[in-house]
């Protein structure tokens, strides 16, 4: 049952449960070269429409005017393993790339680039490089939980690299204020409303749900690939609260957080380098459409595909 707030003043709970990752050590390397590199096979990311900028005027594999003798050892063996690796029979026919060098502008290296097509995971260059510039490289992003009038309310903040155990620790700070404050039940609520309907974006193939893309939400655990991640996190946000001796009334369901809700327990994400290293380097396709909104998010902006990708245009 819910409280009444005498029985538990709201002031009788102090913010907590702060954890921070440890910083990301900082490259000095600078990149020297851009590749663009173009494959039509089903992925869902953000993308950007239209002919490439990067597009060149020749088709072969080898840039026109440009002799692999007159390369940099680094340079041709890129050049080497990129003719070998365009001809695997796994890419298929439908392969365009571009390598730029970025100090000169000179194309490297040349397959089919004057064809555009879907630009497929490169499109996660343009969501990190978006993200990291409009937020910068020690962003984080916060995962709340507030307490009001007999409620705890976890409150997503677009931290997709969430994990149960982030949630256990909140759970306790949470359990512990409970305790002190002669309360040991609560109920429990999600809110999730810092991400506008719909979750889905328009177009996308429905064989991509649920193992390359799930909804969009601001909340969720262990990387869920669930219809409701918010649901799923505030009933993994329960049992943690159930393991440390707190009693959960009712089911989890949606609420919307109050202005004289106290914050009681937080977690801080990684480091946004760090979870862009790890969203590039797996290709995962759940970071970038979070990462997409919460650029808008953290700008101000309404918490939509439409305005991420506003922002990356």
């Amino acid at each position: 049952m819910t409280g009444t707030p005498d029985e538990t003043p709201t002031n009788a709970f102090t913010p907590g449960g702060r954890r921070r990752h440890r910083k990301a050590r900082v490259s000095r390397i600078g990149g020297r070269r851009a590749l663009v590199l173009a494959m039509a096979v089903p992925v869902a990311s953000a993308t950007l429409a239209g002919t490439s900028a990067f597009a060149a005027d020749n088709t072969g594999t080898q840039a026109q005017g440009v002799s692999v003798d007159d390369l940099a050892a680094d340079d041709a063996q890129l050049v080497k393993n990129l003719e070998e690796r365009v001809a695997d029979e796994r890419l298929g026919n439908d392969v365009s790339g571009v390598v730029l060098d970025a100090d000169s502008d000179t194309a490297l290296w040349d397959h089919n680039g004057a064809t555009a097509l879907m630009p497929a995971s490169n499109a996660k260059l343009a969501t990190a490089t978006t993200a990291l510039t409009l937020l910068g490289a020690n962003h984080e992003f916060t995962t709340k939980a507030v307490y009001g009038e007999g409620t705890l309310t976890l409150v997503g903040g677009g931290d997709r690299t969430l994990t149960s155990d982030d949630l256990a620790e909140m759970a306790k700070t949470a359990a512990d204020g409970l305790k002190a404050a002669g309360r040991s039940d609560v109920q429990v609520r999600i809110d999730d409303s810092l991400f506008a309907d719909p979750s889905l974006a328009q177009g996308w193939n429905e064989g991509y749900y649920p193992t390359e893309i799930t909804p969009v939400r601001s909340l969720v655990v262990d990387g869920a690939a669930v219809d409701d991640t918010s649901i799923d996190a505030g009933k993994v946000f329960a049992e943690k609260l159930a393991e440390q001796g707190i009693t959960v009334d009712g089911e989890v369901s949606r609420a919307t957080t109050k202005d004289s809700d106290v914050p009681v327990a937080q977690h801080k994400s990684a480091p946004l380098s760090e979870i862009v290293k790890t969203m590039l380097k797996t290709s995962d396709n759940n970071i970038a459409e979070t990462l997409l909104r919460m650029s808008a998010v953290e700008l101000g902006k309404p918490g939509t595909f439409e305005s991420g990708t506003a922002l990356v245009r």
